[in-house]
């Protein structure tokens, strides 16, 4: 059984969306022990985005199914800018499936604007057909000028995000994807620990 860790180190270097700050990490040592401090958006790094970041209203992390965050997925290779429903559908993505789209963005280690981004056709199909979460190694499926449409249509319909997942090494295929995110209450968003394992015993495919 391979198990694939998908989540990037979260620290001074991670990427960071552009007026985001960097993140700190400030370690002291008091009385014989070490402890850290942490300052960073609930946006960094690997993360979810709950339907509340985009949506005025919309329900805080707490409320998200964690049934919707540890499902069969399928990894798909998206090389063109612009992922389209047919190259969702050429995947062999399925109804009932995550969907995590590798790009070559997973190797990047600062902030471009030209990663490949979801086509209007492919949200819809992602929304009509409800998939579970969605998932990319990129800073956000919609460009970085966009006015958020993608956020609000997906996380409307109930559709977590995971963004910038590290997918780099992942072949195309289902795997078991658990992303359990930090319990915060009533929180927009939160730093993911994301991992998928390729064992049949956890998919769909079975011989």
């Amino acid at each position: 059984m391979a198990l694939f860790d998908i989540t990037r180190p979260l620290g001074p270097g991670s990427i960071v969306f552009p007026g985001d700050p960097v993140p700190e990490i400030i370690t002291s040592v008091s009385g014989g022990y070490t402890t850290t401090r942490l300052i960073f958006t609930t946006h960094t790094g690997t993360h979810i985005d709950a339907p509340l970041h985009a949506l005025r209203g919309g329900s805080p992390l707490d409320d998200v199914p964690l049934d919707r965050l540890i499902v069969p997925a399928r990894v798909i290779n998206a090389i063109a800018p612009l992922i389209t429903s047919d190259s969702i559908r050429d995947s062999g993505w399925t109804k009932g499936e995550g969907l995590l789209i590798r790009t070559s963005f997973s190797y990047a280690t600062s902030f471009s604007p030209d990663y490949p981004v979801l086509s209007p056709d492919a949200v819809r199909v992602l929304c009509e057909t409800e998939v579970p979460v969605l998932g990319t190694d990129c800073p956000s499926p919609e460009p970085p000028d966009s006015d958020g449409r993608v956020h609000r249509a997906l996380l409307g319909a109930g559709i977590p995000i995971l963004e910038m997942l590290a997918l780099g090494p992942v072949p195309p295929g289902l795997y078991l994807l658990i992303a359990l995110p930090m319990r915060l209450s009533g929180a927009d968003g939160a730093p993911v620990r994301a991992v998928l394992f390729d064992h049949l015993q956890f998919t769909k495919e079975r011989p």
